[in-house]
């Protein structure tokens, strides 16, 4: 089985500051993990907020050193007002891909623990309707070979109430599929109150159903977590009926078998 592990952050969210987080000795812990783990290819894709943190040299050395295992990337924390800013980091560094995702509905932060009060302050199903235009939106840019952990608004196990979220979901399904993007299976859920994966699998199987192409991804901040979930990702996906899996270089897409 060809494995990815195409999400890890090793500056994480800019925890322990003191930690020379791109050094050469600290990259290759996670790479060394990932071998360990039989991955295939590691991607590694700090956060945007976090681009003047990342040696891009330590990391283009690495990847010049191992140029079968090693991918560049950059999440992107999609804002209707930031594609322009996003085309820009993209032509400024060496990314093999990016990646895509919503965290945001306004200035609600709604993936942090010390903000999810403020789901009580919405209608569940308005709310995913707003997400889900965001992540629509995201996916419309064009900016984006990649749309991350797509379903992120369950992380909280808040689910919708009268709405049928495949109904939902469809239009960023064509829109994924219209921009040619592809979906990344992120195993991370598994470690949040919803304790799945995104997207659900009721999303993946319509997403098979449209032909449209995966990758998977760990979303881990530190080298133990490389690669965690990447096998039960993989089978689930295989059940479903997929085949092959995306893999990136340079920004340009290839289909492998797995």
């Amino acid at each position: 089985m060809f494995l990815v592990d195409y999400h890890t952050h090793p500056y994480g969210h800019g925890e322990q500051e003191i930690r020379d987080k791109y050094s050469y000795k600290y990259l290759k812990e996670f790479l060394l993990m990932a071998q360990e783990k039989g991955i295939a290819q590691l991607g590694f894709t700090d956060h945007d907020d976090y681009i003047d943190a990342i040696s891009w040299d330590i990391l283009e050395d690495l990847s010049a050193e191992y140029p079968d295992k090693i991918r560049l990337g950059i999440e992107f924390d999609y804002k209707i007002n930031n594609e322009e800013w996003i085309k820009q980091v993209k032509n400024r560094f060496p990314l093999d891909y990016s990646i895509g995702s919503v965290h945001r509905v306004g200035n609600w932060e709604i993936d942090h623990p010390a903000y999810v009060s403020e789901y009580k302050e919405w209608d569940i199903d308005e709310l995913y309707i707003a997400y889900f235009d965001l992540v629509e939106k995201a996916v419309s840019s064009g900016l984006f070979e990649i749309i991350g952990h797509m379903d992120l608004i369950k992380i909280f196990n808040n689910r919708p109430v009268d709405l049928n979220l495949l109904e939902i979901v469809e239009p960023v399904l064509q829109a994924i599929k219209e921009n040619r993007t592809v979906i990344e299976i992120n195993t991370n859920g598994c470690n949040k109150p919803v304790n799945e994966f995104y997207p659900s699998t009721d999303i993946l199987k319509r997403a098979y159903e449209l032909k449209i192409p995966i990758t998977i991804g760990s979303d881990a901040h530190s080298p133990g977590r490389v690669g965690e979930g990447i096998k039960r990702a993989a089978s689930l996906a295989q059940k479903i009926g997929y085949k092959e899996i995306t893999i990136f270089k340079n920004g340009e897409s290839y289909s492998v078998p797995y």
